[in-house]
């Protein structure tokens, strides 16, 4: 099931729900579908095993990586898919602790704030915090 999530700034968002992670720590993640320079079109997937909770946490640090990538904060190198351009400067995936790689840690750390902005703006406090 694919469902739109936003269009914001000119860009389109969409997600959906699949059960196909393997073993991997990750439940979701966010890939764009137009133009590698200046993307507009997303797609997020996430894991559809996961809780409620969990799912809109995950889709709150993917939105982030959508920021990212329209902003042109994030890039991934042309050449080289491991090496990506954060910020202006390289930064080689492979190298990396996954997170300690500054894109992620940007994404880790505005994740609950959006998720409590959603609950917040949607009057669900008592669904999720009960």
């Amino acid at each position: 099931m694919v469902f739109i999530v936003a269009e914001i700034d000119g860009c389109d968002v969409c997600a959906k729900m699949k059960e196909e992670f393997k073993d991997t720590l990750y439940g979701g993640y966010c890939e764009w579908m137009d133009r590698r320079t200046k993307p507009r079109e997303f797609l997020i997937t996430l894991d559809r095993r996961l809780d409620e909770e969990t799912i809109l946490i995950m889709l709150a640090h993917e939105m982030v990586h959508v920021k990212q990538y329209a902003y042109k904060q994030l890039k991934h190198n042309v050449r080289s898919l491991e090496k990506v351009i954060w910020k202006g400067r390289y930064v080689n995936e492979k190298k990396v602790k996954y997170e300690r790689l500054p894109w992620e840690r940007e994404a880790f750390s505005m994740e609950d704030g959006l998720f409590i902005m959603y609950v917040a703006d949607n009057d669900a406090f008592e669904y999720f915090f009960g």
